[in-house]
């Protein structure tokens, strides 16, 4: 690169010294002479222009004009043609370097935006997963509840059968005190006001006694009947979390099919960057040509040195953007095989 300040009077002033020791002012002349310092594609130009207005001050070291203008026509139409050489393979060069640029954006794109939707997915199943897992503890919690609902059932109905046998049994022992009493009134006529008088008090007993029994019973079979009631609405409830259970189920494989389906996007990803390798194989290839092409018209003449150099420095400029280009290429391909692991 040419150092900051190199101007067509200090060329000029270069190239005057040369021509007045008897040296021809080259490129490489002109640079060593300025301290080696200025790019040649910046002193090739400002040379050219003092070589048109100094013509005659050149030195012609016995070369007859009609030789020395051919040569100059020769070396003017090959630096024309290596001009437009070295263009059209820039241009070339910059259209593919502009499409790999457009690929790697898009692709960035599309990665970032299936990284998007994989992060709400699992957001998604994780949400889901969290449900089912309250679904499950609030019905494993009815399940005891309803299993605690038998237990007490199972204990009133106990229950309610010791009253019944102890209703029958205050039924064996009326029959016989009436059994009892009816012998006393046939065996002892003299008692009988009084044995009545106790035989109905111990009834009245009895049938207190029978009555509190039934009211009991009466209770119980309420209870029994709000039990059933609520092992009914414990049945319907665990009815519905079994239909949420299957919702939450087809949820599942339906964020399953999705996933699935990013895979295959992935896939797709995997097989457009492979694509773009070989775009960029193509690219490296072609430049290879044209650095070929470049050092063929190198070796055509010596004057064509300055131009060469300067088209030399823009190819290395390519390759430098290429390399970059293959940098975040392989960042890329880094972040597909991240992608493709999780």
């Amino acid at each position: 690169m040419a150092r900051a300040g190199i101007t067509y009077a200090e060329v000029e002033k270069v190239a005057a010294n040369l021509a007045a020791h008897g040296d021809n002012p080259t490129v490489d002349a002109v640079r060593a002479a300025l301290g080696g310092t200025g790019s040649k594609s910046t002193i090739a130009p400002m040379l050219k222009r003092w070589k048109s207005a100094h013509q005659q001050q050149m030195p012609q070291a016995g070369v007859p004009a009609a030789l020395l203008e051919a040569v100059k026509n020769v070396y003017e139409q090959m630096q024309q043609e290596a001009e437009v050489l070295v263009q059209d393979a820039q241009a070339a060069a910059a259209t593919v370097v502009a499409e790999c640029h457009q690929q790697i954006a898009d692709t960035n794109a599309a990665i970032a935006d299936l990284s998007d939707k994989r992060a709400m997915l699992e957001s998604d199943f994780a949400q889901e997963k969290s449900r089912r897992e309250q679904l499950e503890a609030e019905h494993h919690a009815l399940q005891l509840a309803w299993a605690t609902a038998q237990a007490q059932s199972a204990g009133f109905m106990q229950r309610l059968a010791d009253r019944q046998n102890e209703i029958e049994n205050l039924n064996r022992q009326l029959l016989q005190s009436r059994s009892q009493f009816e012998h006393y009134q046939q065996a002892v006529a003299a008692q009988r006001a009084s044995e009545r008088e106790e035989a109905q008090q111990r009834c009245n007993r009895l049938e207190q006694v029978l009555g509190e029994l039934r009211r009991n019973l009466t209770d119980v079979q309420k209870n029994l009947t709000q039990r059933e009631t609520q092992i009914e609405q414990l049945g319907v409830h665990s009815a519905r979390l079994e239909s949420d259970l299957g919702i939450l189920r087809q949820t599942h494989q339906a964020v399953l099919a999705e996933r699935e389906q990013l895979g295959r996007e992935l896939a797709a990803q995997s097989v457009a960057c492979i694509e773009l390798r070989a775009q960029i194989k193509a690219v490296v290839q072609a430049m290879g040509e044209t650095s070929a092409e470049l050092a063929v018209l190198q070796h055509q003449t010596p004057q064509l040195q300055a131009s060469l150099q300067a088209q030399t420095d823009r190819s290395e400029a390519l390759q430098l953007e290429n390399h970059v280009l293959m940098q975040e290429k392989a960042r890329l391909e880094g972040r597909l095989d991240q992608i493709s692991q999780t």
